[in-house]
């Protein structure tokens, strides 16, 4: 194909995503008259070559050009780039777990940045990631592998909670429970929970018509009601002792360490990223909110 059908499609696509009809139009709009099996196969030798080239991407059923080598035109649009990559930081670091609703959270507190920004940050530092694959690849890693690890837990803490149900009936906030007679607390599967996964030391005992959990979980009040410690008591450690109950722990801690083993290697990448950017480095790639800057021609 000629390049002056190249030439068009690459200006087009640096304008915004093209759908195969609009690629269709640009071939069709540079060649003589083609018929349509031709068409298609010219359609699909172009976007074939420059996705080798790394030159665009397919999403959501268009196609979109990125800028992967970072050489521009001068030094105002190499600036530019870098100040919108400086930008993106708070993004980068909310996507390696460093930021949470805006706060910093393993790093020396620097300036707050409101959760909805946050997010748009996220959205458009995580369009730069698709360019570094590495990086990329590890971010869905990193989401796979806290699904599944949330999944197991949530499967034993629900089945704790469905077993207190069923012995001692609907479960209550404590705070709401100090209003009443009697009640069992909701935070009774979470410390069997904390027991089981963290080998926390909590148990029960009686004070008047208090029940409260003594140990790590310090003399909090869990229930209430004398008539109901021993068997509470016993629900207690026959749950915490339960070998199903032991073998989902183990399976929970073990997905637990996998998913933290990925995290931490994302961690490292994005900190290396951010590196490079305070050294002068601009993001690779474009996203949403990117500045139009100019690339200089490579002949």
């Amino acid at each position: 194909m000629s390049n002056k059908v190249y030439k068009a499609l690459i200006e087009a696509l640096k304008q915004g995503g093209l759908t195969e009809s609009n690629v269709n139009h640009i071939i069709i709009s540079n060649t003589k008259s083609l018929k349509e099996d031709t068409l298609r196969k010219r359609r699909k030798r172009a976007l074939d070559k420059l996705k080798e080239l790394g030159l665009i991407e397919e999403r959501d059923g268009k196609y979109f050009w990125y800028i992967y080598l970072n050489i521009f035109e001068n030094f105002e649009d190499l600036n530019t780039k870098l100040n919108h990559s400086s930008q993106l930081i708070p993004g980068l670091e909310a996507l390696a777990g460093l930021r949470g609703d805006g706060i910093r959270l393993a790093e020396p507190h620097e300036e707050y940045v409101n959760p909805f920004d946050l997010k748009i940050l996220s959205k458009c530092a995580e369009e730069h990631l698709r360019h570094y694959k590495e990086v990329y690849s590890l971010l869905k890693d990193c989401r796979e592998k806290n699904k599944e690890y949330k999944k197991l837990q949530e499967e034993l803490e629900g089945a704790l909670r469905e077993k207190l149900r069923k012995e001692f009936g609907e479960s209550r906030d404590e705070i709401d429970g100090q209003r009443v007679a009697s009640f069992v607390g909701k935070i009774i599967p979470q410390l069997i929970y904390a027991n089981l996964i963290y080998g926390s030391s909590s148990d029960l005992e009686l004070r008047g018509e208090d029940i409260r959990a003594h140990g790590q979980a310090g003399g909090i009040v869990v229930a209430k009601g004398s008539q109901l410690f021993e068997n509470l008591k016993e629900f207690f450690k026959r749950e915490t002792e339960d070998k199903s109950n032991v073998k989902a722990a183990e399976l929970i801690r073990e997905s637990e360490g996998i998913y933290r083993n990925v995290r931490k290697r994302l961690e490292a990448n994005i900190r290396e990223l951010m590196i490079r950017i305070r050294g002068g480095e601009p993001l690779k790639g474009r996203c949403d909110t990117c500045p139009e800057v100019l690339i200089k021609k490579i002949e």
